[in-house]
């Protein structure tokens, strides 16, 4: 009897630290820096500051600067929608897939990610 309750402890506290082991795991990728503000989809996209009011959104997978100053974003159901300030573009991510579209116009865009883009603040 003794001895099988040292083996249900021993087992018990493999399952304990096997759980928090994996809790503690972080499926960051991308490594985020002290700039980063935000980082998405494992790190492979972040939000960086780069000084004063310069906020770029780096693709570190393809080692890409999506957008160079960033005045808003918005995240939501996975994509990442943003104003470029200094191209004057709206862009939309998509951060699962890795792609982006890029426009001068928010009409240009689906109706869902337009009312999106026009809620941002741009001024």
């Amino acid at each position: 009897m003794k001895k099988d309750h040292a083996k249900y402890s021993k087992l018990k506290c493999f399952y304990v630290l096997l759980f928090f082991l994996l809790i503690g795991c972080d499926k960051q990728i991308y490594q985020s820096g002290r700039d980063t503000i935000k980082s998405f989809y494992n790190g492979r996209f972040q939000i960086v500051h780069l000084g004063e009011d310069t906020h770029v959104l780096v693709d570190n997978q393809e080692n890409l600067n999506i957008a160079m100053d960033i005045k808003d974003w918005e995240f939501l159901n996975g994509k990442l929608y943003l104003y470029d300030n200094r191209l004057e573009v709206y862009i939309v991510l998509d951060l699962q897939l890795g792609h982006f579209k890029k426009s001068k116009k928010p009409s240009d865009f689906s109706k869902e990610a337009e009312m999106i883009l026009l809620k941002l603040n741009i001024e």
